[in-house]
């Protein structure tokens, strides 16, 4: 990946990869632990027993 990365920023047609693609990937990664903390909650409610 860090290949990729160092080869992206080389070519000049792809320099904007990089620009856009690394802040979009921190968000997303930034949303994704925001996200399974919330669901990770144990609910208040208690389900029904089945016999």
């Amino acid at each position: 990946m860090a290949a990729l990365m160092i080869s992206t920023a080389f070519t000049e047609f792809f320099r904007m990869t990089l620009w856009f693609g690394i802040p979009f990937t921190l968000l997303l990664v930034v949303a994704y632990h925001f996200q399974s903390r919330r669901a990770a909650a144990p609910s208040p409610f208690k389900a029904p027993e089945v016999e």
